[in-house]
């Protein structure tokens, strides 16, 4: 029963933080999308904004830490819990999206490192395997998009696959490196 609970809260909370930064279009439709809004709504969507653009300014100050900071005062997990910081490293790897898109690419690396430490965390604080698998894929995307680092990417996203073994984007990420590594083997056979 917590784990479904959890796991409601969890995906409610993924799909709102998926939300929370598109803008909306300036249309008809658009305008009355914001006026339907409650006002808690529209105050508390405010505040996330209003803190995302606060880590940006950190991130412009190469000041990581403050950025984190005010990501995670966002946060609707329990203090300390996985899932908090969970839902920090996702606001992390959105200002690193952000930074990246500016230009920023060494800001990009220093959020997703920070998400990294995030994770790393997150995942020491839970038994959870579908948290953890979670955790490793979005690990894994951090290592392949921001820094490069495919060795450590393949090594999350094929411990993902192994934590969520129905899980068809963890599984399909972990074969893709594989196929990869097949092809490199191959190519390498013909090069003798």
């Amino acid at each position: 029963m917590i784990t479904s609970l959890f796991s409601c809260r969890f995906t409610r909370g993924l799909i709102t933080l998926g939300c929370l930064f598109s803008v909306p279009a300036v249309t008809a439709w658009g305008q009355s999308e914001r006026s339907e809004r409650s006002p808690a709504q529209a105050q508390a969507l405010a505040s996330q904004r209003s803190a995302h653009t606060a880590a940006k300014s950190a991130a412009a100050r190469g000041d990581f830490a403050a950025a984190a900071q005010a990501l995670e005062a966002q946060s609707t997990a329990p203090m300390g819990s996985a899932a908090r910081l969970f839902e920090t490293s996702q606001r992390l790897s959105l200002l690193a999206s952000d930074l990246s898109r500016a230009g920023n690419g060494a800001g990009a690396q220093a959020a997703a490192s920070t998400a990294l430490q995030y994770l790393a965390e997150a995942a020491r604080r839970t038994n959870d395997a579908d948290l953890k698998a979670a955790i490793q894929s979005q690990a894994g995307f951090l290592y392949e998009r921001y820094l490069g680092d495919v060795a450590s990417a393949k090594t999350a996203y094929r411990a993902a696959a192994n934590l969520a073994p129905g899980n068809a984007s963890a599984r399909e990420k972990a074969d893709r490196f594989e196929k990869t590594d097949a092809n490199a083997r191959a190519q390498a056979g013909q090069a003798r």
